[in-house]
């Protein structure tokens, strides 16, 4: 192995490691000077064919644009023999005090924000157009070590990517939580004929036909696609408006309570719109709006990420039963190969698992270094959820 240092974005100065024919460079990573790399990142991603849509350059780049002003950021960028860019992955760093000592970790993209400020990452992994992914995965783990990190944190991660981590640091202890994302494969529904009522349950296929019915004697059942930026806004809005209103009347603070994350939200619909990478659905009986949908999109796959539904018309009645069967039936038109529920909170995912004819596994995997630090936060660890269990008893 060589290793040089590089000029990087804006003066800094970045490490380049060279592994065989295969070559990493990092560089820090500062709003406004994101431009390049955003280009950069959007090419790369268009040679990605399966890349998820939590990698698309307009996630990506409204990440930056809202968090790398408070939170440490750097890119990784891996070229092959030929100096052409085949991988690349945001590292955003963040301190906190545990047992007296700095606590240092990385994460993978976009994710280390606030909890009360946090977006959410699914599908993540390295950003990735190579025919094998683990040589990447192997400049990514190389240069953790080179870091000065204690742990290493991938959210959200596939399993491919989990697997690959997981394996170019096998000297990390690793804890890992695996969630289950339910999905409806629309290219195989599409297949046996586009009946989605067909792959559902008996159970489910009642309910769902009982509020169809109910909803379709206050008007006809309407789905509208936002069509143009203004729309995507209103509908954004209203969605919020709606799914606050439901968290509220439960004493609960809902997904947008937090204004950074809402800001958030619009700066990335205003970019993900022009290019197809959100889609916000209007779901309606006459003039009756049953829910907005708020989904992001890229390469076929469709991931739901937040709805705003209204629950005041009856107890009988399943807006989102019918709201999510509509719009899976509207995706599975216009040629969609995946509608993905991504994972729920324990005991919100039912009604996922119940419209659903696959799943797939996503993991977030924590990794710690290893040495006496370790050892040390371990303790700390520890002796806090001793703590914690003696005042519940």
């Amino acid at each position: 192995m060589v290793t040089a240092h590089k000029r990087g974005l804006g003066g800094e100065r970045g490490q380049t490691s060279i592994v065989g024919a295969i070559t990493s460079e990092s560089r820090q990573v500062r709003t406004g000077r994101w431009t390049k790399a955003e280009r950069e990142w959007a090419a790369l991603f268009a040679r990605a064919p399966h890349a998820s849509p939590y990698l698309a350059s307009a996630w990506v780049s409204s990440y930056v644009d809202t968090f790398a002003g408070v939170l440490p950021c750097e890119q990784l960028l891996v070229r092959n023999q030929y100096n052409e860019l085949i991988a690349s992955c945001l590292l955003t760093k963040r301190v906190d005090r545990r047992a007296l000592l700095p606590l240092r970790r990385a994460y993978l993209n976009t994710a280390g924000e606030r909890d009360a400020d946090s977006v959410v990452v699914e599908h993540n992994g390295v950003l990735c157009c190579a025919v094998s992914a683990a040589p990447v995965y192997e400049q990514l783990a190389l240069h953790i070590e080179q870091s000065s990190v204690d742990e290493f944190q991938l959210s959200g991660g596939t399993e491919e990517a989990v697997t690959l981590m997981l394996g170019a640091l096998p000297h990390w202890r690793g804890d890992i939580e695996w969630r289950e994302s339910p999905c409806v494969d629309l290219a195989a529904l599409r297949g046996a004929g586009g009946d989605h009522l067909a792959v559902i349950s008996r159970n489910t296929r009642e309910q769902l036909r009982r509020s169809l019915r109910k909803y379709g004697e206050i008007g006809g059942l309407i789905v509208d696609a936002a069509a143009s930026l203004s729309e995507a806004h209103a509908m954004f809005d209203e969605m919020v408006l709606l799914h606050e209103a439901r968290w509220q009347s439960l004493g609960q603070r809902g997904g947008f309570a937090s204004p950074v994350r809402r800001d958030f939200h619009r700066l990335f619909i205003e970019r993900a719109f022009p290019v197809g990478q959100v889609q916000l659905l209007r779901v309606r009986a006459g003039d009756r709006v049953l829910g907005v949908l708020y989904n992001l999109v890229a390469n076929g796959h469709v991931c739901f990420y937040q709805s705003g539904l209204r629950f005041d018309d009856s107890n009988h009645l399943k807006p989102g039963l019918v709201a999510h069967h509509l719009a899976i039936q509207h995706c599975l038109r216009a040629g969609y190969d995946l509608y993905d529920f991504l994972p729920s909170s324990p005991g919100e995912g039912r009604y996922k698992n119940s419209l659903a004819n696959t799943a797939r596994r996503l993991g977030t995997v924590l990794l710690q270094r290893p040495g006496w630090r370790r050892q040390w936060f371990g303790m700390a660890r520890a002796a806090r959820w001793q703590w914690t269990a003696c005042k519940k008893n």
